[in-house]
C-alpha cells in the first residue's frame, strides 16, 4: 500500500486504505497522517472527518475534550 500512495499520494482511496491498514496494525496515531491529508484533499468528505475522530479516540494522550472540540 505504501508503493501505490508513493506512486499516487494524492489519491484519497489510497490514503483511506492505507489508513485501515495502519489501523489494523495497532498503529493509531501513524494512521492520522496520511487521513489528515485525505481530508485536506476531500473536504467533502464527512465521513473521512468521522473516521477521524474515531481514530483519535485510539490515540493515546487525546485528551476528551480535545475530542469533544473537534467534534
Amino acid at each position: 500500500m505504501a508503493q501505490a500512495v508513493l506512486l499516487e499520494p494524492d489519491n484519497v482511496d489510497c490514503l483511506v486504505l492505507q489508513t485501515v491498514l495502519l489501523l489494523a496494525q495497532g498503529f493509531a496515531a501513524e494512521a492520522l497522517q496520511p487521513l489528515r491529508h485525505a481530508i485536506t484533499l476531500a473536504r467533502h468528505r464527512f465521513d473521512l472527518r468521522s473516521k477521524e475522530l474515531f481514530v483519535l479516540n485510539l490515540v493515546e494522550g487525546v485528551e476528551a475534550q480535545d475530542l469533544w472540540e473537534r467534534h
